[in-house]
């Protein structure tokens, strides 16, 4: 019998630690990497039909900027409406500043004000 109430206690023991670590770190590392970046927000305009919008495509730079708490709003010139004035593309609209032209993930973190993480 004694046998008996160490496995229950020993199963509800392991379950709660498997409930931790599956619900509790997962939402904690989300938060950490949630707000690395003193400015959040962004626009990325981008052609299909443009080779460096297609190198950032292809870096994931957006999705790594994503990671870090970015809300980047992606416009395809060809097909959406276009709210900023600008010559080409890849253009990025940061705090209503206009940058024309590729950047790599470094240079948009440091433009961006990132954490290292």
């Amino acid at each position: 019998m004694r046998k008996i109430y160490i496995f229950i206690l020993s199963t509800l023991v392991l379950g709660g630690i498997i409930l931790l670590v599956k619900y509790y770190l997962p939402a904690k590392s989300e938060i950490e990497l949630k707000g690395q970046c003193e400015i959040n927000e962004m626009i990325f305009y981008y052609s299909n039909r443009c080779g460096w919008c297609n190198k950032v495509k292809t870096e994931k730079t957006i999705p790594k900027l994503r990671q870090l708490g970015v809300d980047i709003t992606e416009i395809d010139v060809d097909v959406e409406p276009i709210k900023h004035q600008f010559g080409g593309v890849p253009t990025l609209v940061i705090v209503g500043e206009i940058y024309s032209g590729y950047r790599t993930f470094e240079q948009l973190k440091e433009m961006l004000n990132c954490k290292e993480l």
